[in-house]
């Protein structure tokens, strides 16, 4: 009986070992790798979808990092340029058609102008002075209009130098315009400016009648300075009693801190 449990534990191991070797002979000539491979080639995709996921979440070894973190900041970078580049081609484009819309004016007005960029201000002795890059050699003469981009008048040439002038401003207190109001009696009156951004126009007969949001234009009276040119509107006005002229109190339609060119009317 002891014989006989050793002889079928001896061939137990025996057929233990040849299924072994079997296995082992199976794997390196090739009937195994053919269905690892066919295992490998149905895990693939499910393979890929994952660490395509790891890749995206952060903590997570991934591969070649560094460079996909350096295509991230270039491209932020670039789309960055992209937005700068962008708003300055829509700065460009709404000056040329401020421009466009300027120079149809002043054609439609039938003037001659000189149209010149502003190249600095000139606040000495609390002056309001704009300077721009045309002068004498541009037939810029003192007294003639300058206007902004919609047509209104923004001050007078004071000084002409060969290449550049100098603009008092209509707010500037030494400013005097010879204007009129768009009323049924056309009120003339001077047009003087005052400390601030504000003007006023003084000697309006007092029995003229004077309402808020009026219109004063140029009277055409000044040599220089053609008539109808837009200066401001009625803020408000002061009719003292006892006198025999009334005041009225306007504003610009535009701030002049914010021009960039200017063009001065020709005779």
């Amino acid at each position: 009986m002891g014989y006989l449990k050793k002889l079928i534990q001896s061939r137990k191991s025996v057929l233990i070992t040849a299924v072994a070797l079997l296995l082992i002979f199976l794997h390196v000539v090739g009937p195994l790798k053919y269905a690892e491979n066919a295992l490998i080639r149905l895990t693939a995709p499910m393979q890929a979808v994952l660490y395509k996921a790891a890749v995206l979440i952060p903590g997570i070894p991934k591969g070649d990092n560094g460079n996909i973190q350096d295509e991230i900041k270039s491209l932020r970078a670039e789309n960055e340029r992209l937005m700068l580049e962008n708003s300055s081609l829509r700065l460009r484009i709404d000056r040329m058609e401020e421009q466009a819309e300027h120079f149809q004016f002043l054609e439609n007005r039938g003037l001659r102008y000189v149209t010149a960029a502003i190249i600095g201000r000139d606040s000495l002795n609390n002056s309001r002075i704009v300077i721009i890059g045309k002068g004498s050699r541009d037939d810029i003469r003192p007294g003639y209009a300058a206007i902004s981009e919609n047509g209104n008048l923004i001050g007078k040439v004071v000084n002409a130098d060969e290449s550049f002038s100098q603009i008092l401003l209509i707010t500037d207190p030494k400013s005097r315009i010879a204007g009129m109001l768009q009323n049924e009696t056309n009120s003339q009156g001077i047009i003087v400016g005052e400390y601030g951004s504000s003007m006023k126009m003084e000697l309006i007969p007092q029995e003229d009648l004077v309402e808020n949001d009026m219109i004063a234009i140029t009277s055409g009276i000044e040599e220089g300075i053609p008539a109808g040119l837009v200066i401001g509107k009625v803020a408000h006005t002061d009719e003292s009693a006892g006198t025999f002229f009334k005041t009225a109190f306007l504003q610009p339609f535009l701030p002049f801190h914010s021009l960039n060119y200017v063009s001065v009317i020709l005779p």
